[in-house]
């Protein structure tokens, strides 16, 4: 009589783990709920998401739309844009001792100055040029806690923030910063760490593959960007790689001199605008 043979039980697989912040979430989106009630109550509730790579695939395997994904990636970014300007409109105007006089400096060259037509703010931040030169070697070690260094076609070594790779929204001179008048003209005054590099430092290019990267020089500046106006907003973009200033030559681009009303070989969507008396905000983006 043949023996009877029980069949080798199948284990279940195991459930996912969810972190508990991201549970409601995780909910509405194997419910196929809408996008925007998804962000409804991401805007309602005051979780600070604060999302690492592992949870990002969590929420795209769960087939969580994408713009929600960046949105909730935006949110400590945006709540800590919040705290500070709550800082700022809390804390009394310092007490500002007029420096001794010192001789007249050189003009700040054109492209780093405001729009005509932006008036000139009565307070004026005090910053010098950083008297120690830099090297590409420090950058590389200053900056690699913070990105990727990677080698682009046409532009050679490049820098990458963490942040590019998390917010495909991300770009330089948006988020994380504010324009402040400074003593050497308009100055983007960053909140991110290494803030003192990149914006003041080398150029920036949007890559078809990579984004939005950043090409290491040692010139510094209080900004490398090209100004737009018109007659109620202003805008602004990152100057590429090739785009370099000489004092008493002007603007040079790929080795040739060029005006002030040169192009850069800048499209409309490198630009940021925002309306004109928005200019001076602590969060310009927002607008």
């Amino acid at each position: 009589m043949p023996s009877t043979v029980a069949p080798f039980p199948v284990a279940s697989p195991a459930p996912e783990a969810i972190p508990e912040k991201l549970r409601d979430i995780v909910k509405l989106a194997d419910a196929k709920v809408a996008p925007e009630v998804v962000l409804a109550l991401i805007n309602r509730n005051e979780t600070d998401y604060a999302l690492n790579a592992d949870e990002i695939l969590l929420l795209r395997r769960r087939g969580l739309d994408e713009g929600v994904i960046a949105a909730m990636i935006r949110r400590p970014v945006e709540a800590a844009s919040a705290r500070i300007e709550q800082q700022i409109a809390t804390t009394p105007a310092p007490v500002v001792t007029p420096p001794a006089p010192q001789p007249a400096p050189e003009p700040a060259p054109q492209v780093f100055a405001a729009p005509p037509a932006l008036p000139v703010p009565t307070q004026t931040v005090v910053v010098q040029a950083p008297v120690q030169p830099v090297t590409v070697q420090y950058f590389q070690q200053s900056l690699s806690p913070y990105g990727s260094w990677i080698q682009v076609d046409d532009v050679g070594l490049c820098w990458q923030p963490t942040i590019v790779v998390s917010d495909p929204l991300w770009r330089p001179y948006y988020q994380g910063g504010r324009w402040v008048y400074s003593s050497c003209g308009w100055y983007w005054q960053s909140d991110y760490n290494w803030g003192w590099a990149a914006f003041h430092y080398g150029r920036w290019s949007r890559h078809s593959r990579h984004g939005w990267v950043w090409h290491p020089d040692t010139e510094w500046a209080p900004a490398w960007v090209s100004w737009r106006q018109s007659q109620d907003y202003f805008g602004w973009a990152p100057l590429p790689p090739g785009s370099h200033y000489r004092s008493g030559f002007g603007f040079t681009y790929q080795d040739r001199n060029v005006g002030i009303s040169f192009g850069f070989g800048l499209g409309y969507d490198d630009f940021c605008f925002v309306p004109s008396r928005r200019f001076c905000d602590p969060s310009p983006w927002r607008h």
